[in-house]
């Protein structure tokens, strides 16, 4: 019942953490590539920074489709996956452990840990951990169970499980390291060849089955999704990455820490604990180990299952990630995510008989724990999940109250809707603030404002208005940064005279590459057709008689604009040839 209890507190302080959220930087990469693509495998297994997730893909498309902006169907969807994954995790337990008050810490450290809230909190990070956790959780409960009783029909069941989780994260392949550990810690005896040797012989045809659906995700993931490689591990140094995983973000945030932040997004936020902080929490683990060798027999195996995932996490982030942002990485806690449960049980094992097991902990003879066990497991439980809220508090309350991304669109969507007819744009990138700039062509505005393709026109080449949006999201007239202009004209009354025959209009500097985009402000006499070319670039065009201007896109290689194709009788004067950037007009 307290089990129930613990759960119904988390779900509730979780419920206010992502309800009070929204959508953040590669969630608008997901819904991006969701408004531009057709449901196929294509889509569903195309690879996103290493990522394999074809179950995340498909919900986001989903709701995508059903409402584009709507953040509740996505809270809602991670707070249920968070609740199955709280009660499998008290279900796991009482499954080791038996039904017994000293398994309430265990809970406690899963459910209130800050090290799992960042995931949790991020559509983009919570959709591929928490089905990672589920298939953990329920995964090692059917395997302890065919362990148990050797009965095939369990090991299929924990490949099920397995296979969930792969549907949404590749890393999911590291619940074979829980499945082996357990095994052959707890469930064979003798030396280490001799544990190897009877889970073959004790349990060929579920070993087997693991190796198939293991070697058929990594050829599957291997052909499709791996796009880093894996040798950065040797080329980026591990240890200021490791240091930083274990020493500094996992031994804080394991014992309710980190307590301090520092923030490198306008919503990110990694650890950053005081010296003392991260002395006492070495100190703690470094007791908390002492204590469980000198009053159990056979603990010390139960902390390979922690070290295990620490340093696969470590090489995996320092192979996929570290060498493009630096260690700091290392303080991210959404990296780390399935370790405090791991922690958790691991703890178990040191101290608690595991059920059915061919080898377990148990009391060393003649020691006592130097503590009372019942008023212990009560006291800590409450002291964690106090220090656990403040730094749980401080994360999401900076997630929820500094994204820009809100405002932003709501901006944009009121400038489209105080618009008659559809608003020719600048196909630019969104803010850095919104989405990262390597994520081209998802962060342009012709993908990520999909959902306003009524109120919105991209074109090539347009007559008098350009627009683009400023970073607030409201709406203005395109400015040409003036990279390059027109030469000086020898004629100082028209500059540069069009007629049928066709003109160059040199650039004071050659331009090279694409993105570009040119102004020309001319006077006409005359309506009429034109072809303007600008390196690769050739448009069909109007000019109207009088004062306007003519913006189009150019790109390649080249230092001069050519304008040709005017009707006979219609000349066209301009000395006013601007190449650049659009950027937002903003009036003195």
């Amino acid at each position: 019942m307290l089990g129930l209890v613990l759960i119904a507190a988390q779900l509730a302080f979780r419920a206010w953490a992502v309800y009070g959220s929204w959508f953040q930087f590669d969630d608008f990469a997901f819904l991006s590539k969701a408004y531009n693509s057709d449901l196929s495998w294509d889509y569903l297994t195309e690879s996103y920074a290493g990522h394999l997730m074809p179950g995340g893909f498909f919900l986001t498309w989903l709701f995508a489709k059903y409402d584009p902006l709507g953040f509740w169907p996505y809270a809602t969807t991670l707070l249920v996956l968070q609740a199955v994954a709280s009660v499998g995790f008290l279900r796991l337990l009482l499954h080791l452990f038996g039904r017994r008050r000293a398994i309430l810490p265990l809970l406690a450290i899963y459910l209130f840990s800050v090290i799992s809230l960042p995931a949790f909190i991020w559509w983009a990070a919570g959709i591929n951990q928490l089905p990672f956790q589920i298939a953990l959780f329920f995964g090692l409960h059917t395997h302890v169970t065919y362990l148990r009783t050797k009965q095939l029909r369990y090991a299929v069941a924990t490949l099920a499980w397995t296979g969930f989780g792969l549907l949404f994260y590749e890393k999911t392949l590291l619940v074979f390291l829980a499945y082996g550990l357990v095994a052959l810690c707890y469930f064979t005896k003798g030396t280490l060849e001799d544990r190897f040797w009877e889970l073959w012989t004790a349990h060929r045809p579920a070993v087997v089955l693991h190796g198939l659906l293991a070697g058929a995700y990594l050829a599957v993931y291997l052909s499709t999704s791996l796009n880093f490689d894996p040798n950065n591990a040797n080329e980026t140094p591990v240890f200021p990455v490791a240091y930083r995983f274990i020493f500094v973000a996992f031994s804080t945030g394991i014992i309710g820490g980190p307590w301090r932040w520092t923030d490198i997004n306008p919503v990110g936020r990694v650890a950053d604990p005081s010296d003392i902080v991260v002395f006492l929490s070495w100190l703690a683990l470094g007791y908390l180990v002492f204590v469980a060798y000198r009053t159990r027999e056979r603990s010390l195996r139960a902390w390979l299952l922690p070290v295990a995932f620490l340093i696969a996490n470590v090489l995996l982030l320092t192979a996929g990630r570290a060498f493009l942002v630096g260690a700091i990485i290392g303080r991210e806690y959404r990296y780390q995510t399935e370790l405090p449960a791991v922690f958790a049980i691991a703890v178990g094992l040191a101290f608690l008989p595991l059920l059915g097991a061919s080898e377990t902990a148990g009391p060393r003879h003649g020691s006592t724990l130097p503590f009372k066990p019942e008023s212990a497991v009560l006291a800590f439980t409450a002291v964690f999940i106090a220090g656990a809220m403040v730094s749980s508090v401080q994360y999401a309350g900076h997630w929820q109250t500094k994204n820009p991304a809100p405002a932003y669109f709501d901006r944009v969507e009121k400038n489209l809707a105080d618009r008659q007819e559809p608003v020719p744009l600048a196909d630019l990138a969104v803010p850095e603030m919104i989405m990262w700039g390597f994520r081209y062509p998802e962060n342009t505005y012709s993908y990520m404002f999909r959902l306003y393709e009524d109120k919105t026109l991209y074109p090539s080449v347009t007559a008098d208005e350009l627009f683009v949006f400023d970073n607030k999201g409201d709406l203005r007239p395109a400015l040409i940064s003036s990279m390059r202009r027109n030469e000086p004209a020898e004629d100082e009354g028209c500059g540069y005279r069009l007629e049928d025959t066709g003109i160059s209009i040199p650039l004071d500097d050659p331009v090279i590459g694409g993105g570009w985009w040119v102004r020309i402000g001319y006077l006409s006499d005359g309506d009429s057709p034109v072809t303007v070319t600008a390196g690769r670039r050739v448009h069909e065009a109007e000019v109207k008689k009088g004062l306007h201007s003519l913006y189009f896109e150019a790109g390649g290689n080249f230092d001069r604009i050519r304008l040709s194709g005017l009707e006979d009788g219609v000349s066209l004067c301009t000395n006013d040839v601007v190449l650049g950037i659009p950027e937002p007009f903003k009036a003195q």
